[in-house]
Parts: structure tokens; sequence; C-alpha cells
């Protein structure tokens, strides 16, 4: 007789392996995420939900994972680049970042600390779709952010 919390902690860590995950999370399918911190205008700290995202799925089946992902296709200036016009080019494409996680919540005109950043997503939960997912030749993890749910049925055209 095999221990159920053994045969959990198994699949746990089948699941936090990248290749793992990759099979499962990185399919093409949409996932949703809460955003919990922001680090510059294209990468975000997301908790993702890997396995049992079915909305029939109940919540102890669910596995939800922490991680860093990054918009696809977006490039941004450097946080911590030498030159000051980049860096502060940058905190404003961060802050931009920001407040299109969170529409309509806030409007921010000054310098955020990191702290500050996961203080205002405890505040206000940002919620989004990830589409499309995948791990680029270093490792990290690129999507397509939507603040819009998946439907099941096409859109349909106005011919």
């Amino acid at each position: 007789m095999t221990n159920p919390q053994s045969h959990e902690d198994g699949i746990l860590r089948r699941i936090n392996s990248s290749s793992t995950l990759h099979s499962i999370f990185f399919d093409g399918e949409y996932r949703r995420a809460r955003i919990m911190d922001v680090m510059d205008g294209r990468t975000c700290q997301a908790v993702l939900n890997v396995w049992g995202a079915d909305s029939k799925t109940a919540l102890s089946e669910s596995m939800y994972r922490s991680m860093r992902v990054q918009r696809r296709g977006v490039s941004v200036p450097k946080i911590r680049a030498r030159d000051a016009k980049e860096r502060i080019d940058a905190i404003r494409v961060r802050n931009g970042f920001i407040m299109w996680l969170l529409p309509g919540h806030i409007s921010i005109n000054s310098v955020l600390s990191r702290k500050d950043i996961r203080q205002l997503f405890l505040v206000h939960p940002a919620i989004v779709w990830l589409l499309g997912c995948h791990v680029d030749k270093f490792g990290r993890y690129q999507c397509e952010f939507t603040h819009t749910a998946p439907t099941e049925d096409p859109p349909v055209s106005s011919s």
C-alpha cells in the first residue's frame, strides 16, 4: 500500500521540474495567473494554476506554482542601466505595465520601490490570462498577456 502523502510529493516534484512543467503548462492553452510583483516593463512574478485549471476541477485537485513570466516580443529599457535617461524610461515603462495590469485602479506618477509594488498587488489583485507560453533558450517563460478570459465559441464576424 502506498502512502498518499508520498504520492502527492512525487507529483509535486514532477510538476516543479521544468521539463514536466513545460509539457503540462505550455501547451498553447490559456492559463489564469495572479500577478504578485512586477520587475520591469515586461517581467512579473505570477501564481499560475499549472494543473487542474479546468473550472470543473476541484480546488483541492489543482496545483499552483509561482514563477516569473515575461511578455513575449517586448523590448524594454533596463532598470539598472548606467544612463540616467534609460533608467527613467525603464521606470515609466514599468509603471505603464503596472497600470495596464491594474486597469481603472491606479495612476502612478512617481517611482515605486519593489516593496511598494508588491504591496500594491496585495491590495489590488491583478488577474490576467496567459497564452502561448514557451521557454526561450535562456529558460525564461514568455507569454502573451490578456485581460479577456478565453471563450469556447469563436468570435462572430459581422459580414
